[in-house]
């Protein structure tokens, strides 16, 4: 790997931000599981909205202003790029696809379980 975003130019504010972006979907799904559904619910259109508005998740925008990241980099294609490994672009939006489907899965089921359907 020689260009420009490749594991040589690793830098410590680039690993805390993955690091920290990391985190914040291990929180994702422990705020879904741990907390009542509308908890969940306001997690998920706060992100949506944040996404909306910055265009992007701030942590990879974050990535991409200081140059760790290329411009059409996600998350996963920039963490599997340190790692090595060139992912196609589509699979890693399906990776966020199904962090965000899982999350939602696990609200709507306490929703369900909220309102006593089943």
């Amino acid at each position: 790997m020689s260009d420009q975003y490749s594991v040589e130019r690793i830098r410590p504010e680039d690993v805390f931000l993955t690091s920290l972006h990391f985190l914040f979907i291990v929180f994702s799904y422990a705020f879904a599981f741990s907390t009542e559904w509308y908890w969940g619910a306001a997690m998920i259109v706060v992100h949506a909205t944040h996404e909306r508005l910055v265009g992007d998740c701030v942590l990879s925008r974050i990535q991409k202003n200081r140059g760790y990241s290329g411009p059409d980099d996600d998350y996963f294609y920039h963490l599997f790029r340190r790692l090595g490994f060139t992912p196609s672009r589509r699979l890693t939006g399906n990776l966020h696809l199904f962090i965000k489907t899982t999350i939602l899965l696990v609200v709507v089921f306490k929703l369900v379980r909220w309102f006593r359907v089943f």
